[in-house]
């Protein structure tokens, strides 16, 4: 379980995070939404360690404090994956993936072929097995995206934070992905993913986090607190809903 408590995050005297309280129950999925600069990344950025030096309150993974941890072992139990990650090197996206073992082998340890295996696996579940030879440099946004998601599903952490996973990834890939994700939460995974499209938060039918300005405004199944009013709240724009919500 993750307990967020009075957390509060401040970078070179500017406050970026305010006064956040939640908690996230193991083995769910949980949307964090909210408009361009509202928290979404930072609160993942932070959930993974990244700002230890620079948060207040509380940030309790599993009864154990965030900032006390040992990088290995916050390594070994959270993994984060950000659309701005890019690699200046000229490595195959299979490399890429294999990368995520080092999280559990060290550096140091050899890639056995049940590890061959795992990474055919997860390269085959984010469809970028049949490329697992082209340069990161070569492919296509959303090709790089999956190969991301599969390297952090390759370190096998408990906790998986997807920072904008479908922002890059057409139709196909959307789908694939939410079902990929529903079926490793059915086997004991916990994600936190941000995203933009609310019909998609409702139709995931899981919890969601709405962040507003670094602030958390509103919390709960995503079809009980997405409405009119919130919408124009957190985004500041009208909203209608038919089947879906329109915009304007």
């Amino acid at each position: 379980m993750i307990k967020v408590n009075n957390m509060s995050l401040n970078i070179e005297e500017t406050s970026i995070l305010k006064n956040m309280s939640f908690n996230i129950l193991e083995k769910t999925l949980t949307i964090l939404l909210g408009e361009n600069g509202s928290g979404k990344s930072m609160l993942l950025k932070t959930l993974n360690g990244l700002h230890n030096k620079n948060y207040e309150g509380s940030i309790l993974i599993n009864n154990h404090e965030l900032k006390t941890m040992k990088d290995r072992e916050r390594a070994s139990l959270i993994t984060y994956t950000s659309p701005d990650f890019i690699s200046t090197f000229d490595y195959s996206l299979y490399d890429i993936v294999t990368m995520g073992l080092y999280v559990s082998l060290g550096e140091r340890n050899s890639i056995t072929k049940k590890h061959e295996e795992k990474i055919r696996e997860y390269m085959e579940i984010m469809d970028t097995w049949k490329i697992k030879d082209k340069s990161i440099q070569h492919v296509s946004t959303g090709e790089r995206m999956r190969t991301f998601i599969a390297r952090s599903f390759a370190t096998e952490s408990d906790i998986i934070l997807l920072d904008e996973p479908t922002a890059s990834l057409d139709i196909r890939h959307k789908s694939m992905l939410f079902g990929i994700i529903k079926k490793m939460v059915q086997n004991g995974k916990t994600f936190i993913i941000s995203m933009h499209d609310l019909n998609d938060a409702i139709n995931l039918e899981t919890n969601v986090i709405v962040l507003s300005e670094g602030a958390v405004i509103e919390s709960g199944m995503g079809a009980d607190v997405i409405n009119e009013d919130l919408i124009k709240k957190a985004y500041k724009v009208q909203s209608k809903k038919s089947n879906a919500f329109t915009f304007f």
